[in-house]
């Protein structure tokens, strides 16, 4: 992830950047069918929070992502693999489909900010 933002390969290798990591691995199990016209999903819209996400899944299609999650309507697009964390969802079809995503978060004591080099005059961080 270091080298896809022009970083020293070992700039999160540190105890000021990652520190402690908290990582967890879950398997879910979705069944059913959904139906997004009356509000039934598999599992609803949501963002991933953390460093960085990593899914596999077992090939059966499902997952959605929105692109532009301010337009209304929204646009969903069912997506075999992603890059990056964006706003998704997962749409039952009626087969049994698993995923076993890992999540990988910075310690309780690490410093969250805008990398330097991922900001700009014109493109500012947003403080949340």
């Amino acid at each position: 992830m270091a080298l896809a933002l022009d970083l020293d390969v070992d700039y999160f290798n540190t105890p000021e950047m990652l520190g402690n990591p908290i990582a967890d691995m879950v398997l879910f199990h979705y069944e059913g069918k959904s139906d997004p016209s009356i509000g039934i999903y598999a599992c609803g819209a949501h963002s991933d929070f953390g460093m960085m996400s990593l899914l596999a899944t077992d090939g059966v299609m499902g997952l959605q992502i929105c692109k532009d999650k301010d337009v209304m309507p929204q646009k969903w697009e069912y997506i075999p693999s992603i890059k990056g964390s964006t706003l998704h969802r997962v749409l039952g079809n009626g087969q049994d489909r698993y995923s076993i995503p890992f999540f990988l978060k910075p310690s309780h004591d690490c410093i969250i900010e805008c990398l330097p080099n991922c900001q700009s005059e014109n493109n500012l961080p947003n403080c949340v």
